[in-house]
This record gives C-alpha cells, sequence and structure tokens, in this order.
C-alpha cells in the first residue's frame, strides 16, 4: 500500500505491507520519508514500492 500525505504541510510518504487481517489496521510499515514537494514524495513511495516488491 502506498500512502502519500501531508503533515504539518510537510510531503510524506509511506509503504506499507497490506494487512493479513482487518483488525491489523492499515497494514505494517516498511519505509517511510518526507520530501519537498507532495509530486517528490509520490516519486519517492512508487520508487520503493517497486525497488521492494522485486526483493
Amino acid at each position: 500500500m502506498l500512502l502519500v500525505f501531508t503533515e504539518d504541510n510537510v510531503p510524506r510518504w509511506e509503504v506499507r505491507r497490506k494487512a493479513e487481517t482487518a483488525d491489523a489496521g492499515g497494514g505494517d510499515l516498511i519505509v517511510g520519508g518526507s520530501a519537498d514537494t507532495f509530486d517528490a514524495a509520490k516519486g519517492a513511495a512508487v520508487f520503493e514500492a517497486m525497488t521492494r516488491s522485486l526483493e
């Protein structure tokens, strides 16, 4: 799951593993970070998700 959002006006991104059950909430955080722009955050999330899906 890719999440791109702003927190305190700072673009942030997260890549999470899909939750196995509804009780697990948003899934396990794999990697996350912040960026200068929303588009940069989106690009970083896509890059990390593609890289980690190959592992």
